[in-house]
C-alpha cells in the first residue's frame, strides 16, 4: 500500500495533496498473488537407467535426455482510470485526477461488450463535477493475469567422465499465450480508445537451439 507514490524514482501522482489519504491505495507494482515452479527431470532411459537395452546403439541414442519447465503466474498488475487534472481546480498540475466510478466497470453490456481487447466498460466512468475530486479507488483495477511456460529438451553426448556436448531446444512462451497489456485509461481519449487495449504485455512463443561444450 501506498499514498500516491508507487516506488523508487517512480514519481508521484497525488490527486489532492492537501488530503494524502485520499491517494492511500495499492500500490501499482503489487501482485498480490505469484506463484513461480519448476521441474528438471532426466528421462529414464539407457545405460544405467530404469528403461536400459540390451543395445548400446540404442542406449546411446534415447539415454541422456532432460525434461524441464518453468511456470510462472502472477494476478496481473494493477491500474486506474484517469482524467483531466484542471477539474478540481486546485492547480495540481503535475498530479492526477481520478474518474467518478458510476458503474460496474467489468459488466458486459449490449452496447459495450467485454473482451481480451475491451475488459473494462467505459460506461461505468464520469468525469467528477468542476471543483471535487474523483471517487474511484487508486488501483482499483487490474489487467489480465500473468501467465508463462517456459520449456526446454536436454541432450547431453559424453566425451569423457569430465567433459561433455549438451543440445539444447527451449521455447520460452512455449504455449504461445497472448497476456493483454493494460488498457488505455484516461477517460479523455474517448470512444475507440479509452478501455482499449492495443499492446500484449508479453511476447510471442520465441524458439531457441543451442549447443554447448562442458569441460
Amino acid at each position: 500500500m501506498t499514498t500516491g507514490c508507487d516506488g523508487y524514482n517512480s514519481g508521484c501522482v497525488i490527486q489532492n495533496p492537501y488530503n494524502l489519504a485520499m491517494d492511500y491505495g495499492p500500490a501499482a507494482h503489487d501482485l498480490t498473488n505469484i506463484f513461480s515452479g519448476s521441474f528438471v527431470v532426466p528421462l529414464p532411459f539407457g545405460v544405467g537407467k530404469r528403461f536400459n537395452t540390451s543395445s548400446k546403439i540404442v542406449n546411446y541414442i534415447i539415454g541422456n535426455w532432460q525434461v524441464n519447465a518453468i511456470l510462472s503466474l502472477n494476478n496481473g498488475p494493477r491500474y486506474d482510470v484517469t482524467t483531466d487534472n484542471s477539474i478540481s481546480n486546485i492547480q495540481n498540475f503535475s498530479g492526477v485526477e481520478l474518474a467518478n466510478l458510476v458503474g460496474n466497470p467489468r459488466q458486459s453490456t449490449a452496447a459495450y461488450p467485454l473482451d481480451k481487447v475491451h475488459p473494462i466498460n467505459p460506461a461505468a466512468f464520469a468525469n467528477p463535477a468542476a471543483g471535487t475530486f474523483g471517487d474511484m479507488g487508486r488501483n482499483s483495477l487490474r489487467a489480465d493475469w500473468g501467465r508463462n511456460l517456459d520449456l526446454s529438451l536436454f541432450r547431453a553426448f559424453p566425451v569423457s567422465e569430465s567433459k561433455r556436448f549438451e543440445f539444447r531446444a527451449e521455447a520460452f512462451n512455449a504455449t504461445n499465450t497472448p497476456v493483454m497489456g493494460t488498457p488505455d485509461n484516461n477517460l479523455l481519449d474517448g470512444p475507440g480508445f479509452f478501455g482499449v487495449v492495443s499492446s500484449t504485455a508479453n511476447v510471442e512463443r520465441q524458439l531457441q537451439l543451442a549447443l554447448k561444450f562442458y569441460f
